[in-house]
């Protein structure tokens, strides 16, 4: 296929119906919005084709704004993206240490500070549009506000031990789809904004943006002549990722099985009785089949290597019911048998079979202190608030990250010897030997703490913002202790033990009253994080 395919040229437009009310259309862009967007842009952001920096286009940002806002809207009028602005520098990053392939590189693409620009524009219109009509699946996350991997991983989590709860097992199929960003069909996209009322206009604009896009590759001062491309969304684009949501929103539909999703990262799976074992295997076969004919009709590809699945279990029925053993059931696809394996990363967190997550604690240990040895080289050469920072970003962001997930489920040993790394990290900043007491001097929250604060934060967000997602809601119970008080708002107390809700009654009902009604996320982060700092220190004083 070269660009967008001959069915869609002008004069398939010309017989699609005339624009409606109902159908998704742009309206013209102001001098305001393009000054905003400008001034949000980072400013580490690298240079694409043009070579023009950032930093200049914010200098410049009030002689530029008119005439940038002008192009915009006639490009808008005119259903036409800048053919400039869609060609891509693509840096090769090595993805080991010593490459010696192409498939050992990942391929970053780099396009122009101002297709970002116009591109953001169009999507802050797009978002409104994809919320009102309920365009995504509600377990389909990545890219939306309220929505992130670790939402969909707290909802498979609660999923799997809500089973456990009613001694069931979860099976579960992990799809691999190969380079699923690059095989998208611009045909099959856009015969799908079209069945999603997308508006003529919209869609031509979008066929623009797709069409006559090129790429060069760039090592040092050595570049490649430009190459067409002719399947997939732009990556390293703003609206690429969204194109790619939409493209994929109707994958759930060809499944009977419970179905997250973030981007190309595809999870389902189903809870059965152990005597009904084999059944459960025949309709997840059926399923993964389905996905794949889906797949073949929108040109996607299953790896089929790569794709595994997963029986989630406690120890006891494991170990009753002899779960481990790999012949207990079979899952296929094109008749062969899918892989099953102990544990699978899922969106960066490690998940075993009976989620007691000492294989993911292990993990953050050992690239902690693995980072840790290596930051250490230059220690020297470092001020103080830079090693702060480059602990927090390298390491503690490390432990956070599905926290809330693993945090209340590990034994207190585990979380002594998350303390033990996070002493040792504080150690480097300080230059000194220092306890759990002296990780509070740094301002940070020691890991039993930081567990309750994240947790917390969670728990706040599930009751007052708008876009938190529907599978996570938390309820209210109102408490009126006196009458000339106001009322104490505190979470339902759950009949799931083990579950989000049952941890976010337990941390958020504990905090007070002032903080629990308190409907801003970002004052109660701030308040929340000093009340569990004067906690921590008055547990080591």
């Amino acid at each position: 296929m070269t660009g967008i395919p001959p069915q869609f040229t002008a004069k398939f437009f010309e017989n699609i119906d005339a624009e409606n009310g109902n159908n998704f259309a742009l309206h013209p862009i102001t001098f305001n919005e393009v000054e905003k967007q400008i001034k949000l842009l980072r400013n580490d952001c690298s240079t694409g084709f043009d070579t023009i920096p950032v930093q200049y286009v914010k200098i410049v940002s009030e002689f530029l704004c008119s005439p940038l806002t002008s192009i915009i809207n006639n490009c808008i009028n005119k259903n036409v993206f800048p053919k400039l602005w869609k060609i891509a520098r693509i840096s090769p990053i090595p993805k080991i240490a010593t490459p010696t392939c192409s498939s050992d590189y990942r391929p970053i693409p780099i396009l122009s500070v101002f297709s970002k620009i116009f591109e953001r524009l169009i999507l802050n219109q797009l978002k409104v549009f994809i919320d009102s009509r309920l365009i995504y699946q509600i377990t389909q996350s990545g890219y939306r506000k309220g929505h992130s991997a670790i939402t969909l991983l707290q909802k498979l989590r609660d999923d799997i031990q809500k089973s456990f709860n009613k001694s069931e097992i979860t099976m579960a199929i992990i799809a691999d789809f190969s380079k699923a960003f690059d095989t998208v069909d611009f045909g099959t996209l856009i015969d799908k904004l079209l069945k999603l009322n997308f508006g003529n206009r919209f869609i031509r604009l979008i066929a623009d943006y797709l069409n006559e896009r090129y790429q060069f590759v760039q090592i040092d001062d050595q570049m490649s002549d430009l190459t067409k491309i002719q399947y997939g969304v732009p990556q390293g684009s703003i609206l690429g990722p969204i194109l790619f949501n939409i493209y994929v929103s109707d994958l759930a539909n060809h499944t009977n099985s419970s179905c997250i999703q973030f981007a190309d990262d595809t999870t389902f799976y189903k809870h059965t009785k152990v005597n009904e074992i084999s059944t459960c295997a025949k309709l997840m076969s059926d399923d993964i089949s389905s996905i794949k004919r889906y797949s073949v009709e929108s040109n996607l590809i299953i790896n089929k290597k790569k794709t595994k699945t997963m029986l989630f279990s406690t120890g006891r029925m494991s170990k009753i019911h002899n779960l481990d053993d790999p012949e207990i059931y079979k899952i296929n696809l094109d008749d062969n048998s899918l892989e099953r394996v102990n544990e699978m990363k899922l969106l960066g967190v490690k998940f075993d079979e009976n989620l007691c997550w000492n294989g993911y604690v292990q993990d953050i240990i050992k690239s902690s202190y693995h980072t840790l040895k290596v930051i250490k080289k230059i220690k020297r050469y470092t001020p103080f608030l830079l090693k702060k920072q480059l602990a927090e970003m390298l390491i503690l962001s490390r432990i956070d990250y599905g926290i809330t997930l693993y945090g209340p489920n590990i034994p207190v040993y585990q979380i002594k010897r998350l303390q033990k790394v996070q002493n040792a990290v504080a150690g480097y900043v300080l230059g000194r030997y220092v306890k759990e007491k002296d990780i509070i001097k740094l301002n940070w929250l020691p890991i039993r703490e930081r567990v309750s604060f994240s947790i917390s934060k969670l728990a706040q967000k599930a009751l007052y913002c708008n876009n938190w997602p529907s599978y996570l809601k938390l309820n209210f119970r109102t408490i009126n202790r006196n009458l000339r008080s106001t009322d104490e708002l505190m979470i339902e107390r759950s009949t799931n033990p083990k579950t989000f809700s049952y941890y976010a009654e337990q941390k958020f009902n504990e905090l007070p009253k002032e903080l629990r009604n308190d409907m801003d996320s970002k004052i109660f982060a701030k308040e929340s994080k000093k009340y569990y700092m004067n906690k921590a220190t008055s547990r080591l004083s």
